[in-house]
């Protein structure tokens, strides 16, 4: 059985935010799926990386081809 502490850490250790960001998702539905059917997952103990995961080289753009933020963004 997977426990949520384990489910936190794969979502620390993946590097790609779009695949963190979707695995964030599944977990937390799974999460709440498993309250819904009256097991919830146990909270369990595992050992957080130091860092979490970060893509090894981020793609650096001259200051001109940033995309601009649109109003109201943060």
């Amino acid at each position: 059985m997977t426990t949520l502490a384990e489910l936190a850490v794969e979502v620390l250790t993946t590097a790609d935010g779009r695949a963190k960001t979707a695995l964030s998702h599944a977990h937390a539905a799974r999460w709440r799926q498993s309250r819904a059917e009256g097991r919830p997952l146990a909270i369990g103990r595992a050992e957080p990386p130091l860092r979490p995961a970060r893509p090894a080289r981020p793609e650096l753009l001259p200051p001109r081809e940033v995309p601009r933020r649109r109003p109201g963004s943060h």
